[in-house]
């Protein structure tokens, strides 16, 4: 563009020259004069032409990245609020039924919200981002359960949670095995005593 607009100055400065001092060109043979004229158009000429493809191909580029973003954020949308109703149907006996979680760009749990007030992920207590994350594990696990997936393993989970969190936790697990497989491995099985239909299977070293 800088080009352009400088070409263009210069064919108005060569043109100026060419009007005032015609005669003169005329009975001095002012040839070179009149070719750096033709030059200067001449390149005026390309420079707007490539301004022109440049300026086509933005658009192009400027109309693909609207596209893609549209498409990403439709796809986005599509996993995420269905992920959402799922992880805040199985945290409400957890953190209670007005519990709000968001879901951020790489479907992980950004921030619960409680009684109005939303906390980040990374600045809530050990076991609420404990909590949060096997629930999180829960509800993909449930969602996918219909199309033959795969059973969610907790290795030791929950050594964070309190007696009345992990009460919660027991009904949200016990729900999630209703649509899903949920194997639980741990030393300690009085955390898991409340859940309901719960197997207990003993491994011996």
């Amino acid at each position: 563009a800088q080009r352009l607009q400088d070409a263009d100055g210069r064919l108005r400065r060569l043109e100026d020259e060419v009007g005032a001092l015609a005669a003169v060109l005329e009975d001095r043979g002012g040839a070179g004069l009149v070719e750096q004229l033709a030059e200067a158009r001449a390149e005026h000429d390309r420079l707007q032409r490539e301004q022109v493809a440049r300026d086509r191909r933005a658009t192009a580029a400027r109309t693909l990245h609207l596209a893609l973003q549209e498409a990403r954020s439709r796809a986005h949308e599509a996993y995420v609020q269905p992920l959402r109703a799922q992880l805040e149907r199985l945290a409400a006996p957890v953190f209670g039924a007005d519990v709000q979680v968001e879901v951020g760009a790489d479907l992980r749990v950004a921030s619960r919200t409680l009684g109005g007030t939303t906390v980040p992920f990374d600045q809530l207590s050990g076991g609420a981002r404990e909590q949060l994350a096997v629930l999180g594990r829960l509800a993909c696990a449930v969602l996918v359960s219909g199309g033959a997936g795969v059973p969610v393993l907790l290795d030791d989970a929950l050594g964070y949670s309190d007696p009345e969190r992990l009460d919660g936790m027991a009904r949200a697990l016990a729900a999630a095995g209703d649509s899903c497989q949920v194997v639980v491995l741990t030393c300690v099985p009085e955390r898991y005593r409340l859940v309901a239909g719960a197997r207990t299977e003993r491994l011996r070293g």
